[in-house]
């Protein structure tokens, strides 16, 4: 069995390019992140890479991929980046909290 030589990253087909119109706001959008953001971003990727090595499972680094579309996508509006950053809220009350056997019952659960 002979090994395939590795075709490097930037000359594979379909790639876009690194001016591509695309890729723009989504960098915008990554240029937004919050440190601790990017940081899950870079600790996604090494992980699905690392995944990959392991078991030769493309489906690692296509759920990235389309995962990552997802969400830059998603914050290309500045607004809708900042609500996903936003803090949550504290909660309520416990004694505001309804009784779980409670509510499924009411649901016949």
């Amino acid at each position: 069995m002979t090994a395939s030589l590795k075709q490097p990253f930037d000359q594979m087909a379909g790639l876009p390019a690194r001016d591509d119109k695309e890729l723009g706001p989504l960098m915008e959008a990554a240029a937004r992140l919050p440190s601790a953001a990017a940081e899950e971003v870079i600790r996604s990727l090494l992980r699905a890479a690392v995944g990959y090595e392991r078991t030769g499972d493309t489906r690692y680094l296509t759920c990235l991929a389309q995962d990552a579309l997802v969400t830059f996508r998603l914050r290309r509006d500045p607004e809708t980046g900042k609500a996903l950053d936003a803090a949550p809220e504290s909660p309520g009350n416990p004694a505001d909290a309804a009784d779980v056997e409670e509510v499924l019952a009411r649901h016949g659960l």
